[in-house]
């Protein structure tokens, strides 16, 4: 098994050799192992309700 998890419209993981990869988000792709990627260029906030800038 590789725990791989895509949630939302187009949400997709790259390809089939990843492990533990999550895509969330209209769009979202994960192509890393290990890794979490939220939408397509998606506000990400810490601490906050309503974030004013991307995460990079």
């Amino acid at each position: 098994m590789n725990y791989n998890t895509a949630i939302g419209r187009y949400a997709d993981v790259s390809t089939g050799n990843l492990t533990n990869a999550t895509a969330i988000g209209a769009n979202a792709e994960v192509s890393r192992s290990n890794s979490l990627v939220l939408g397509s260029g998606a506000n990400v906030g810490i601490g906050t309700s309503s974030p004013s800038y991307d995460f990079m």
